[in-house]
């Protein structure tokens, strides 16, 4: 049961996310569409450059700490950071707008 919730929770949050994009007028295959993902790939790869190998225990040691946390108010509202393990070794890199 839990499972199908979270299943749907999910595809509520895409579908909700992509009618959010249609509506500002970013539509996927756009040339703001792109710029606006090249501008985030550009600033989320000297985070990744630092994360520690990926696999099946890292999950279980994943803490919901951030560090390199930075948030640029403004029209943007881009929010950059990573996540870490419990010991503290970064993990999950994230930028968004």
């Amino acid at each position: 049961m839990f499972t199908l919730t979270a299943v749907v929770a999910v595809a509520a949050s895409v579908w909700y996310v992509v009618r959010l994009f249609l509506r500002l007028g970013l539509k996927p295959g756009s040339a703001a569409w792109d710029r606006l993902v090249q501008r985030l790939r550009a600033q989320v790869e000297p985070l990744a450059a630092q994360l520690i190998p990926w696999d099946g225990e890292t999950l279980a040691l994943l803490s919901l700490n951030q560090t390199q946390n930075r948030k640029k108010g403004g029209f943007g509202h881009e929010r950059q950071g990573v996540f870490t393990t419990v010991y503290h070794e970064p993990a999950v890199a994230f930028v968004g707008q």
